[in-house]
């Protein structure tokens, strides 16, 4: 294993793995690390030579009692005459693996690994030559939240990495929102640009803002009685619950604003959770939001508030 100096937050890390020869006699690994933290806890793409039918692509959470370099975490990432497809206790977990794709000896492979930490999301770009071998986006709810890279050998040489670069992003910070019936949002005291789904209860309304913000504040009209919101963002967090937001049925000057004091509001009322009917499932909603109100469901407009901290 060869690594950066440097840790990386959101990455774009790719380049290209040149494996030479085919001797029958050499069976082994290569791959990637990324999101290495420290020699237990890492990410890990690897396969092993097509043909061999001993290990497919495979995105590797290492997650070891033993650390590298040790005989138990090598055996769990690759191990002669065995499939090396399955989680091992104490070591390893395979949160993603191809069932019929690896490397080809005297073909370059360009790989491509996208990081973002606030998603907790890892999406993976692999070709054989000019083909396309993956193209997928892995979810890792306890996902490593960046760290150093490198290249990863085991049993297998004449293994060449070129063309290697990184790229650092700032992700995209969205929010998810939906409200029954006319929803007005605000990023830090800032009106965010209104969009017609914000008018239609059916639909869920996808609202960027900046790294530094630090509060969402809402308003809710219900043109009928029997309102509520819903909301969470990119990765699930900030969802809409009764512990985190505040509400109130009283308009106060400057309420969207991040210095109002909100002391005085009520945590939010749970409503029910986000399947809950009239309503319904929300297309990227977490399903640990639920839907929440002021106490009093005849309230025609709310407005609630909640840290992103």
């Amino acid at each position: 294993m060869a690594l950066s100096d440097t840790s990386f937050g959101p990455v774009r890390f790719s380049g290209y793995m040149y494996i030479v020869g085919e001797d029958e006699g050499i069976e082994g690994a290569a791959g990637v690390v990324f999101n290495y933290q420290n020699n237990k806890n890492f990410n890990l793409l690897s396969a092993v030579r097509t043909g061999q039918n001993k290990g497919f692509w495979k995105l590797t959470r290492v997650s070891s009692a033993t650390g590298h370099p040790s005989d138990a975490l090598k055996d769990a990432i690759y191990m002669r005459d065995q499939p090396n497809h399955s989680d091992v206790a104490g070591e390893t977990l395979i949160p993603w693996k191809s069932t019929e794709l690896d490397w080809e000896a005297g073909v370059a492979h360009y790989f491509s690994i996208s990081v973002d930490p606030e998603t907790q999301t890892i999406g993976l770009i692999i070709t054989n030559g000019p083909y396309i071998q993956v193209n997928t986006t892995i979810v890792e709810m306890d996902a490593l939240r960046g760290g150093r890279l490198g290249m990863y050998a085991q049993e297998q040489p004449l293994v060449y990495w070129t063309g290697l670069r990184t790229e650092c992003f700032t992700p995209p910070r969205v929010h998810y929102i939906t409200c029954d019936d006319n929803l007005t949002a605000y990023f830090d005291g800032v009106e965010a640009p209104h969009k017609a789904s914000m008018d239609r209860w059916e639909e869920t309304s996808a609202l960027s803002y900046g790294p530094t913000t630090n509060l969402l504040a809402v308003s809710c009209t219900s043109n009928d009685g029997g309102g509520g919101i819903i909301a969470s963002g990119r990765s699930g967090r900030y969802f809409s619950d009764g512990h985190k937001w505040r509400c109130s049925a009283e308009l106060e000057a400057d309420w969207m604003q991040p210095g109002f004091d909100d002391s005085a509001w009520e945590e939010a009322t749970e409503l029910g959770p986000s399947m809950m009917a009239p309503w319904g499932p929300r297309s990227d909603i977490d399903p640990r939001a639920s839907w929440i109100w002021t106490d009093d469901p005849t309230d025609a407009t709310v407005y609630c508030r909640r840290t992103l901290d």
